[in-house]
Parts: structure tokens; sequence; C-alpha cells
């Protein structure tokens, strides 16, 4: 028995290219891009690869999703579309269990059955309201150039009084408002929101705005359906939980903190949301809870503290060294106050002005330099010090939208972009291009461990390394 202990010890070593040191660095909280920050100090990650070089196993997933891969000991926690957290064996990437988190686990049999039977009669209600509408827009434009106009409005009267009835009934489905499946932007998913894990349970949040925990054998320990998110044009939803001590903090409509092994709502903050995450630190020993539009929120009682007027539309704010760094279009560091104190003014170190764009990505910071990528594929380098821009250069990665944030692994930058392109830079004050590869389409940031890498692709999972 020994020997076999020390060998699966040893096998575990090899395979997963991770040390003892690695393990003892690895950091209790696992969530967004990890660690929140985007970097891996002791990986040594590959710099080339292709369809036919480099993939130690690829997996095909049953769902699209934008959540970055989320790994703890031998197992990676992914989100697959419509609803699903799906768990993968590191080793080989065979799903070892997936759980699912929909309203049908939130609400009581008799109540689902009664808002599924009105969300099929509102789908019915849409097909009828489809061609009708289609109708009268076809009949709206004839009318302008009708001859006889009293004619043509006596056709388009009865349709237009039959689609606002329709509408009408429509309004009537309370619970198919509240219940029916959420729209999104073709360049979201459904399950954006990456999982968040302490290393004993694991908390996913769907853009349903159902929250759950589940433990590492995939068992529901509690769901709950939250509040249903904002949808500006079906745009969808994408603001990933954290952890700060024992809440789950998750930010929809409000900024809400649930006690995480039960669930149950501690509080509520009114602060405005926005695409990009919220991020937990402590602050003169208390766990404060910054949102990307500078909010500084206690996470004991949910009390903003203060506000560093700037505002971040689509990414999220990186901590480190005390030093919380908002970069878009417009960049900003706030020094991070000794102790939180109620009304408290905080200090901007500098502001700058990279390269006007949307930065759907957020930046790494790395050794007194920030960088950072628009969605255009302008990548700047910023002092840290002071945020005077080093230099700028457009990254060779073509159409389409730079999503995935940075990643900074070993000694190399890793920046992707949604049509499959993932080049390789060298950090320092120079622009060094390393390598470019190509496989398939995704928005996920890729993350490392040893001398692999993990990447979440559109419809695969890949494992890239020696």
């Amino acid at each position: 028995m020994r020997h076999s202990a020390l060998s699966l010890a040893l096998l575990a070593v090899a395979v997963f290219g991770s040390s003892a040191a690695q393990a003892e660095d690895a950091p209790k909280t696992v969530g967004w891009r990890t660690d929140g920050t985007g970097e891996y100090p002791n990986a040594e990650p590959p710099t080339q690869w292709a369809k036919d070089k480099g993939i130690l196993w690829s997996a095909e997933l049953p769902g699209r999703s934008n959540a970055i891969p989320v790994i703890l000991g031998d197992k990676l926690f992914i989100n697959c579309d419509p609803s699903s957290l799906y768990c993968v064996n590191l080793a080989d990437g065979k799903n070892a269990w997936t759980a699912e988190l929909n309203f049908k686990d939130v609400l009581s049999a008799e109540d689902w059955a009664k808002a599924e039977a009105e969300i099929q009669a509102a789908k019915e209600i849409a097909k009828e309201l489809s061609p009708l509408n289609a109708e009268i827009t076809k009949l709206n434009r004839a009318l302008k150039n009708a001859e006889n106009k009293a004619e043509a409005e006596a056709k388009l009267e009865p349709l237009k009084k039959q689609a606002y009835d329709l509408q009408v009934k429509l309004k009537e489905l309370k619970l198919a408002a509240q219940y029916e499946e959420t729209k999104t932007h073709p360049s979201n998913t459904h399950t954006t929101p990456t999982p968040v894990t302490d290393g004993k349970h694991v908390w996913v949040l769907m853009d349903s705005g159902i929250a759950g925990c589940f433990d590492l054998v995939g068992k529901r320990v509690w769901a709950r359906h939250i509040e249903r998110p904002p949808s500006p044009s079906n745009w969808g939803y994408s603001s990933s939980p954290c952890l700060a001590g024992d809440k789950l903090i998750v930010h929809i409509n409000d900024l809400i903190a649930l006690d995480a092994a039960t669930g149950e709502e501690k509080w509520r903050a009114k602060v405005k949301g926005s695409w990009g995450s919220p991020v937990a630190t402590q602050i003169g020993g208390e766990w404060a809870v910054i949102t990307p539009r500078g909010d500084f929120v206690r996470a004991a009682d949910g009390k903003v503290m203060g506000n560093a007027k700037v505002a971040l539309e689509y990414n999220t704010p990186v901590v480190k060294d005390g030093v919380a760094y908002f970069i878009q279009n417009g960049g900003k560091a706030i020094q991070l106050p000794e102790k939180l104190e109620e009304s408290m003014e905080l200090k901007a170190l500098w502001t700058t002005q990279p390269n006007r764009d949307r930065y759907y990505a957020s930046p790494v910071i790395h050794d007194g330099l920030i960088y950072a990528v628009n969605r255009k594929n302008k990548f700047s380098a910023i002092d840290a010090k002071d945020g005077s821009i080093v230099y700028e250069e457009e990254l060779p990665l073509g159409p389409g939208d730079t999503f995935p944030s940075i990643a900074m692994a070993g000694k190399f930058l890793f920046v992707g972009h949604d049509r499959g392109k993932l080049v390789v830079l060298e950090p320092g004050r120079t622009f060094k291009q390393v390598a470019l590869n190509e496989l398939e389409g995704f928005r996920s940031t890729p993350v490392f461990q040893g001398k692999r890498m993990y990447l979440r692709a559109e419809k695969r999972l890949y494992c890239i390394g020696e």
C-alpha cells in the first residue's frame, strides 16, 4: 500500500507538471483568471502549437461558454451552455461529472409546471406574432404609396388590433417573463460567469440569475434564483462571482452578498453593475469588494465606503501591491487605503490615456509594467509608476475582436483573439513577439499549470504542452 501511494504521488507530479512548492503557492480561492491577476509565475508554458502539434488532448464539450477554466487538484471546472457546470479529469479531459443549474432546480415541481405551461403559451403567441408583425410592417410600407389609403388602412387596422391583443395576452404571462430562457448576444453565452472554488466547494452563476453551490463530486449543496439580470438589446450577462471571506459576491442589478454555505442573502448594495466582474481584496484586515465602476464596498455589511470616480464598462480592475488598476481607453491607478473608513477619499496615483477603443480584455501587471489590449488588437505597455505609455503596437491577430484577458505565464505574455489566434510576447520595455499560434475560435482566457496550458475554445477544451 505504501509503495502504491508513493507511485501515485510521483505519477501525479509527472502528469500535471507540478511541484510541491507550486502546490503550496496555489491560491486558496480559484476563480476568474485563477486568482484574479492572470499571472502564473511558476508555469513553464508552451509557446508554439497547432492543430497537429503540441495538443496533448482535446475534449469535445456539450455547449459553448466564455467562462474561464478553473483548476483544482486533478479536476478542471468549466461551464457549458445552456446551464451546466462541467467537471473533467485534468489528466485526459474525460468528463468526471456534470451538474445542471436551471429553474427546475430552484422551483417546486408545482411552480415549475405552472411556469413551464406559461412559457409554452408564450412561445405559441410569439409564433403568431412573428408573421403578423411582418405583414403589418409590409402594409405600413405599402401605405405610403397606396393610391387608396383608406382601403389600405382598412386592411391594416384589424391586423394591428390582432397584434395588440396578442401582446396583451403575452404581458399577462408573468411567470413566462420571469422564467423563460434569457437571450444573449452571439458573442456572449448563457454561462459566461466563471465558477469559483475554495477547494471544498464550487460556486457557479448562470445568466438566468441562478446561483448554486456544489461539492467536489457534483452534489448540489444549494441553489437559488437571485434576480433576473438586465438584458439591454438581449446582449446577455457576463459578471463573474467572487468569494470575500464567507460570502459569495455576485453583481447582477445590485451588488449582492450571499452566505457561501447556505445561499442566504446577507446584504445588497445599490451600486451600478457592468460587463466586468467585482474583485475581493483585504484592506486593513477587512474584506472589501471593488466594482468595475470604482465602488469600494465593505464585505461585512455592504456599506459603500467610497468611489474611485472611474468606470470600467467591459473589463475588471486588477489589484496588485496595494494598488487597484482600472485600465480602458482612459486608465487610473488608485492607492488602496490603509483601512476601510466611511466616506473615505480614494487617492488617484495617476491617470493615463492608452489607445482609444473598447477594452474587453482585462490587463496584467508584471515587473513594473501594465499590459493592456483593446478589442482591435492595439497592445499597450504602461508604466505602473506614473501611467506613461511605454509603447503601443498592433498585434497580428487579424479581423474580429480581442475578448480574452491577457495572461502572464512563466516568462511570457499570452494574448488571444476570438478568431482562434494567440500571440506570445516577451514582457519588457520593448515589444518582442515570440510566436503566433492558431486553433479554433475562443473568447475564454487560457489558464496554466506546470508545463501545460488549458484553453476553452468554442467547441473543445484543449490541453497544450509537453
